[in-house]
């Protein structure tokens, strides 16, 4: 069975419990303290354009090497079932 689809079950039967620290809050705070100190330092129109494609540069990075370390360096049990819950916290359909 594939991953996402196993996340998506999950996601629909239990969704996202507020209590627990999800990744997608992570990068929403992440963005906005970005956009803060871009705004605080770029004032042209052209710099604010080239910020938002640096913010999206970064942010994809961001996303992306923590999960490919991690995955990178467990083994096959471990692998499945973060793979099933970084599919699932990226779903977030009852929320």
């Amino acid at each position: 069975m594939s991953y996402i689809f196993i996340g998506v079950l999950i996601d629909l039967f239990i969704g996202d419990p507020y209590f627990f620290p999800h990744p997608v809050r992570l990068m929403g705070m992440i963005i906005s303290l970005e956009d803060k100190l871009f705004k605080r330092f770029v004032k042209t129109k052209k710099g604010l354009r080239w910020s938002g494609l640096l913010m999206v540069i970064i942010n994809i990075l961001i996303a992306i090497i923590p999960v490919q370390i991690l995955l990178s360096r467990v083994d096959r049990n471990w692998y499945n079932a973060i793979s099933i819950y970084i599919a699932y916290s990226c779903v977030s359909a009852r929320m």
